[in-house]
């Protein structure tokens, strides 16, 4: 005995043979093809992953990734590659840093020039609206023993940027490089920010 049915491709209609349908649709099938080429078509078109947008969390740029386990969360390697820098990793290699300057002093300006290179890309809008408006600045500058994210020469203010990490056993080296710049006659200002993304200028207004 044999019934019609519906493809769920092609929309076209066949028959097919009662027993085997029956069969099918206790197994909890709900859809049906006239052949397999139409039922291989479905499964591979049901298989392919949503393509949505997504905002970079780095750059802010829109970016399309597919919904599947490749899904990506950066628009590139290099922003992956700042992105995957946490405070944490920040935090953990600054601090081997500082204990290796206490016995190794010239280290220090090693740590600096690493710095200035691997952060660069957080201070892009800064630099741009320090230099727009002629103020003297530096970023990831010496001062004392310590190496501060942003300098500014004129108004003699050392600013840091805090990521959630600032907490527990980190307090207690912020107030050592606070008081050891305060005493050297610099005003510090803690920040918080978010440490996967460029740092906005609106931030540092209120200080500057």
């Amino acid at each position: 005995m044999k019934i019609k049915i519906i493809c769920g491709t092609c929309g076209k209609t066949s028959e097919k043979e009662f027993g085997e349908i029956n069969r099918q649709i206790r197994q909890g099938r709900k859809t049906f093809f006239c052949d397999l080429h139409c039922a291989a078509e479905y499964n591979n078109k049901n298989r392919r992953a949503e393509v949505v947008n997504k905002i970079c969390p780095v750059c802010k740029n829109v970016f399309q990734t597919s919904l599947n386990r490749y899904e990506k969360d950066f628009c590139s390697r290099g922003c992956a590659s700042k992105g995957s820098m946490s405070e944490e990793r920040r935090l953990a290699q600054s601090l081997g840093g500082i204990k290796s300057q206490e016995k190794f002093p010239a280290d220090i300006f090693e740590i600096q020039r690493i710095l200035k290179i691997r952060e660069a890309w957080k201070y892009t809008a800064l630099k741009s609206f320090f230099e727009e408006h002629k103020i003297e600045h530096d970023f990831e500058s010496i001062v004392g023993n310590y190496i501060f994210d942003l300098l500014l020469f004129d108004k003699k203010i050392l600013i840091e940027f805090d990521g959630p990490y600032h907490n527990g056993k980190q307090k207690v080296t912020d107030s050592k490089k606070t008081e050891e710049a305060e005493n050297l006659g610099w005003k510090v200002f803690r920040i918080i920010t978010n440490p996967n993304q460029i740092i906005p200028v609106e931030s540092v207004m209120k200080i500057i």
